[in-house]
C-alpha cells in the first residue's frame, strides 16, 4: 500500500543522500501530477467535471487492482 510504497521510496532517498520529501520522490511527484491535472481539468471545465474524475478514478483503481489479483493471487498454484 501508500505505506510501504512510501518506506521504500524514502529508503532509496536516503541511500542517494535525498530527504523523503523531495523533488526526486516518485510518490511525490505521482501525487503531484494527478493534483495538476485534476486542478487544470477543474479550472477548464468547471465542477461539473468532478464527478467524472472521481469515476475515473476509481476505475483506475479497480482495473490495478485487479491486475495485481490476477498476477499474485489469481493464479492456479499447484
Amino acid at each position: 500500500g501508500l505505506k510501504s510504497g512510501w518506506r521504500i521510496e524514502s529508503a532509496r532517498l536516503r541511500r542517494q543522500g535525498s530527504p523523503a520529501l523531495s523533488p526526486r520522490n516518485n510518490i511525490v511527484q505521482a501525487w503531484s501530477l494527478s493534483a495538476a491535472l485534476f486542478g487544470t481539468l477543474i479550472t477548464l471545465f468547471g465542477w461539473q467535471i468532478l464527478p467524472w474524475l472521481l469515476l475515473q478514478t476509481l476505475a483506475g483503481i479497480t482495473f490495478l487492482e485487479a491486475a495485481n489479483y490476477l498476477e499474485h493471487y489469481g493464479l492456479l498454484r499447484v
